[in-house]
């Protein structure tokens, strides 16, 4: 972790649904929303949406070999308590440093940001009309 200094910490994000884990330098006196705007310029895929608009949740996740910690995080959002205030420091949710193999922030877009389960809707299954019955 040689970058860290008293105020600047290296921690691993997971953007829900978005690729694999990275890395973030982060400055632990700048906002959370300081913080969703640093995570929206590390995955292109974001330009579409607001930085204010990301979910965050602060964890200890284990990133394993295989894809379990994919379904882990999904189970997370649900669990840990989202971090709902823009304008707090990140110090006062990111207090432990970085622990290798280790994911310590989840993001989630407005559409990941809840726990994955399949709804059957009117869109999922069309209504047939008198002729297809």
């Amino acid at each position: 972790m040689g970058n860290d200094t008293p105020d600047q910490a290296l921690f691993y994000c997971y953007l829900l649904n978005g690729g694999n884990p990275f890395p973030l330098q982060i400055s632990l006196s700048d906002t959370i929303g300081e913080l969703k705007e640093q995570i929206k310029a590390k995955k292109r895929h974001l330009s579409g949406i607001d930085a204010d608009e990301l979910s965050l949740w602060v964890v200890k996740l284990p990133q394993d070999e295989g894809d379990g910690y994919r379904q882990e995080a999904q189970k997370l959002t649900s669990k840990v308590p989202k971090i709902t205030k823009d304008t707090s420091r990140i110090s006062e949710h990111l207090l432990n440093k970085h622990e290798d193999g280790f994911i310590d922030i989840l993001a989630a877009a407005p559409n990941d940001a809840t726990p994955l389960h399949h709804q059957v809707t009117s869109s999922t299954y069309p209504k047939r009309t008198e002729e297809q019955i």
